[in-house]
């Protein structure tokens, strides 16, 4: 597994200790001599995206500033061959095909054995993909046109407003975090009400937590 030349890694994450981790599981499983850089933030992420080379990236979906899956967009707008390993405690089900659709060339839980995240990282690294098994299945049944479950019918903006107030915010608090008006925001939060067959923000605060929808 391990990765002969030097190789440019940037790793996505607000958790430094998690950043630390997988810095230590690519210079143990594929060599040392890598260049390993960090990124806490999405404004941070796509400066440096924008201003360097990187051979590939390792995103968190939820990260400060912007919604991982829209930035995740950015970089296969701006940078269209760049590889993109994203790496959450989500359920897969609920986001593994988002992420795909988006552009990621994988996905992988940060619950993880490390032997897994280094040969994700590896398979990137030499020009492949890595979908489990679990996401293949998802990815299957996406095709068919049988969404797995009501969470897969929501748009990427509803899901973005839904789990915005899952986690407590506001509707005007979500616009100006999105820089939408709060019309807008009012009128994706309907949707996803009838969606999910719910009534207000605390049953969407409950089915995101019953769920596993939420940031730990």
């Amino acid at each position: 597994m391990e990765i002969l030349d030097p190789k440019k890694i940037l790793l996505v994450d607000d958790h430094a200790l998690l950043r630390k981790g997988i810095g230590m599981i690519i210079r143990q499983k594929l060599g040392e001599g890598h260049q390993i850089a960090e990124a806490a933030n999405s404004q941070e992420a796509y400066s440096m995206v924008l201003g360097e080379d990187w051979d590939v990236v390792v995103l968190d979906i939820n990260i400060p500033g912007r919604d991982g899956i829209d930035l995740l967009k950015d970089f296969q707008r701006d940078k269209p061959d760049l590889p993109v390993l994203m790496l959450t405690a989500y359920p897969i089900k609920e986001f593994a095909i988002r992420c795909i659709q988006a552009g990621a060339s994988g996905y992988i839980n940060k619950q993880a054995p490390a032997e897994n995240i280094a040969e994700a990282i590896s398979m990137l690294l030499n020009g492949g993909r890595y979908i489990t098994d679990e996401v293949e299945i998802e990815l299957a049944a996406d095709i068919e046109g049988e969404p797995t479950s009501l969470v897969a019918t929501l748009s990427d903006r509803e899901f973005e407003v839904f789990r915005n107030i899952g986690g407590g915010m506001t509707v005007s608090q979500i616009a100006s975090e999105l820089d939408l008006s709060v019309k807008t925001i009012s009128t994706f939060r309907s949707r996803v009400l009838e969606k999910l067959n719910l009534e207000n923000n605390a049953q969407i605060m409950q089915f995101a937590v019953r769920n596993g929808l939420l940031d730990d």
